[in-house]
């Protein structure tokens, strides 16, 4: 069985989509349920959605940070 944050992650993009978009958090968490399998409550959506972002923003600053040592 797979961890939902993998499954987030993978529906990440679909996400941003949806959210560029103009819909609300609640119609992508349905979307998510009914399109991907994926059953995640208000709160949990936005938990993941901040950490991903998180490690997003992290993974950038690690990039930025190796181009300028070199």
């Amino acid at each position: 069985m797979r961890k939902k944050f993998g499954i987030f992650k993978e529906k990440y993009s679909h996400i941003i989509s949806m959210l560029e978009k103009g819909y609300p958090y609640t119609d992508v968490i349905l979307d998510l349920k009914d399109n991907h399998q994926l059953d995640l409550s208000f709160n949990t959506f936005r938990s993941y959605l901040y950490r991903y972002r998180k490690e997003l923003n992290q993974d950038m600053n690690n990039i930025k940070a190796g181009v300028i040592e070199h």
